[in-house]
């Protein structure tokens, strides 16, 4: 920190060298004789179109005209100033040559296409490996490029229930451990646990197991049958989500709420495979 009367202060101030010599004596600190001062009567002269004038504040800037020599207002840019220009007008048929993005119908037709001809094929299939594929497609396609498929799909639909089975998998095997623990903590939630398929201890690689075989009776048993067993398995989980968000309120609130406000979220996701599979008993799951 500066101290009072330090350099911050005698910033633009010159340095005395001895004695100080006033203007009365011709002849400034610098050493410069000052001017004779302009006398009272002395005639206008003709002023620059370009040259400063004073600041219409006391004590401020001098200001430069707007104008120069030949009597015209200067761009915007010497200026410094922004000017808006009116934009240019487009006639109807020239918009044509202009590449627009995809149809977000036609894109949303082709995620229910690609739905249908995956549920489609693998219910009518006999080739176990063809199953395989299709219960591993995130690992060969990637979960983002699921995700752009089937994301924003209705809930209640067969691309949004296919896009919530496979994230559960995928959320499942990439944090075995703290989902087997959340599953853990919710077991007091029996029926839906016996719903989901009891297993013994419940870890990683035996909830791995588990969603993968509700994920592969989606395939080869009862569609709505294994929409119920992973909305179970939400149940479950987002109970021991909310157990764990208890546990953490006093020492961790942030955490608690986060915590808390994802198992609202699988709640919902429960809810929403729960009416997804009466839709497609009623045969209107599309």
């Amino acid at each position: 920190m500066l101290a009072d009367g330090g350099p911050r202060e005698a910033i633009g101030r010159p340095a005395s060298r001895g004695r100080d010599r006033t203007a009365g004596e011709g002849v400034p600190w610098s050493g410069f004789p000052v001017a004779p001062p302009v006398a009272a009567s002395r005639p206008a002269q003709h002023r620059d179109p370009e040259q400063t004038h004073p600041h219409p504040r006391k004590g401020g800037p001098p200001v430069t005209s707007s104008r120069n020599r030949s009597g015209r207002s200067p761009s915007s840019t010497a200026a410094g100033t922004v000017r808006h220009h009116r934009p240019r007008p487009f006639a109807p048929d020239q918009f044509a040559a202009f590449q627009g993005g995809a149809d977000p119908a036609a894109t949303a037709e082709g995620a229910a296409l690609l739905a249908r001809a995956l549920v489609d094929g693998g219910r009518s299939t006999t080739d176990q490996a063809a199953v395989r594929r299709l219960v591993g497609l995130v690992e060969e396609a990637g979960i983002d490029t699921v995700a752009q498929w089937w994301a924003d799909a209705p809930a209640i639909s067969l691309s949004g229930v296919l896009w919530r089975l496979y994230a559960l998998r995928s959320a499942t095997v990439r944090n075995g451990a703290q989902w087997a623990a959340w599953y853990r903590a919710g077991h007091e939630a029996h029926v839906a646990r016996a719903v989901a398929g009891p297993v013994e201890p419940p870890g990683a690689r035996e909830l791995q197991q588990l969603t993968t075989d509700i994920l592969t009776g989606a395939f080869t048993g009862d569609f709505d049958v294994a929409l119920e067993r992973a909305a179970a398995y939400s149940r479950v989980i987002c109970l021991g989500q909310a157990h764990h968000s208890e546990a953490l309120e006093a020492g961790q609130p942030a955490q608690a709420a986060v915590l808390l406000r994802q198992a609202k979220r699988l709640l919902g996701t429960a809810e929403e495979l729960e009416e997804a599979a009466a839709a497609w008993r009623r045969g209107t799951l599309d």
